[in-house]
Formats: C-alpha cells, structure tokens, sequence
C-alpha cells in the first residue's frame, strides 16, 4: 500500500526546495557527559539520512536519535570532540508535510472519487491524520492497496502521477494565499520594492497547474474504469422492437397525413 507517512514524504521532494547542508558544527557543551546537541539551521528533511560524525570518526546510524522538526541529535554515548552534520533542510516540517499530502489526497478524491480512504492501521481501518507514523491509501470497503484497472494504486504511475499533480495544485493554492498581501514601497530618494505583481504571478501560475490536473485526471479515470463509465452509459429503450415499428407507423401515418392527401380524400 502506498504509505504517505513513507512513500509521500519520499515523492514530495519533487515539489519542495531541499538544501544540502554539510559538516554542520552541532551545538552542544562537549564535556564527556552530556548528549544533547543541536544542529544550526531546522526542520531537516526526515526522509534523507542523516551523516554524524565525531571529529573525523564517523558514528553509525543506530547510536544516534533525531529529532528533525527541531534539529535535535541525541547521541547514546556522550563524544568526546566536536559533532559535525550532514543532512537535508527542508522549507517544511515532516508535520506540515504530511498536511499537505493529506490536502493533496482529499482534493484527488475530489477531483476523482472513488471512496479512497486514509488508514494508519494497516490491518484494520482507523482514521489517519498528520500526527500518524503510518498514512495508508485504502480502498474504501476494505483495508487493501486499492485496484486501478489491471493495477494497483501504489504500483500505478498514472494514478500516482493524479495524486502528485494535486499536491502541486495544493502547495500552488497556499503559495497563492501567501502571496494575496503583495505590495509596491518607495523611499523618498532611493530604492523601490514592487511586489505588486506577485500574487497575479501566483495566481496565473495556479491556473496553469489546474489545467496540467485536468489532464492528470482523465488519464487516471482511463485506467481505473475500464469500461468507459466516466463517459456515461448507453441506455436502451424500454419498448420491445415490435411497438417502435408500429409507433413509427402510426407517427409516419399522421404525418404524411395518409388518410388525407394520399388517400384522395381531399
């Protein structure tokens, strides 16, 4: 099943500026007993790993924790030198990260519905929000990867492809509420700052995403029903073969007016 807690935080990078931040001096009182330290810029981008070093000794993964909302490394044996970082800082926390994926998957099932539902169990169902280790999509009767066609949402780039063109819609739409307080400043004799034209950018920009998710949306309404259902179904008449053809006689009858003209009764 895809997992947005997992996989979405994986697939978001597309979309969100990571800067690489090497041999980071951590702050943090090096005395032989303490093991709180600090890295100098926060949130981290969680899911890259992150390089620990004591002075030029490299510490495994397993003997230190991270916080990555707050930039805080907690080491299991207090060092002996200096720690260094390397690691991703993110525009974002893993928290507000997992908002927007979420935002993103109600404004799929908007746009496309189909029932999906959000599970942080993956044996039984129960409500997923941000705070949750685990963010399955679920079909919506049973806590299964939910069938696109012959495929599998987790598996199925195009349905994917829907999902990651809405959470493109999504960070346009806050970027665009961001941008609403733009403004044009003049010193009396110097510099101008205009930013005037930033929200009608913003907004012009958005236009241009939702028309790109239209397009996402109609290629993953193909696969999923493979029958054409998205485009209507054709229903046939009530009446039996027999009736039609005798109606349409009469209906012709009437207005040829046979009984009139044709028949010489004039």
């Amino acid at each position: 099943m895809y997992d947005l807690a997992v996989d979405g935080l994986r697939d978001i990078k597309r979309f969100i500026t990571l800067r690489r931040v090497a041999r980071d001096p951590l702050s943090g009182t090096v005395d032989g007993s303490n093991v709180y330290f600090r890295t100098s810029y926060y949130p981290l981008f969680s899911s890259t790993t992150m390089t620990l070093w004591e002075g030029s000794t490299p510490i495994s993964s397993g003997s230190f924790d991270v916080d990555y909302e707050a930039g805080m490394v907690t080491v299991d044996v207090a060092p002996s030198a200096q720690l260094h970082a390397t690691y991703d800082l993110s525009t974002y926390s893993d928290t507000e990260l997992k908002r927007i994926l979420i935002s993103a998957f109600d404004e799929m099932e908007m746009q496309l519905t189909r029932n999906y539902r959000l599970s942080s169990g993956s044996a039984t169902y129960a409500e997923a929000t941000e705070d949750s280790t685990n963010i399955y999509v679920i079909d919506g009767s049973t806590v299964t990867d939910p069938a696109s066609g012959s495929r599998a949402f987790s598996t199925s780039r195009i349905q994917r492809g829907l999902f990651w063109a809405c959470i493109e819609y999504v960070m346009s739409l806050r970027k665009a509420d961001m941008a609403a307080d733009g403004f044009m400043w003049r010193e009396d004799r110097g510099i101008t700052v205009d930013k005037s034209r930033t929200g009608p950018n913003r907004l012009a920009h958005l236009k241009f995403v939702e028309g790109r998710l239209n397009f996402y949306r109609l290629m993953a309404a193909d696969e999923h029903y493979t029958q054409g259902e998205q485009y209507g179904e054709y229903q046939s008449s009530p009446a039996t073969e027999d009736y039609l053809y005798n109606y349409e006689w009469q209906t012709g009858s009437k207005d040829e007016d046979y009984r009139g003209t044709l028949a010489g009764n004039v």
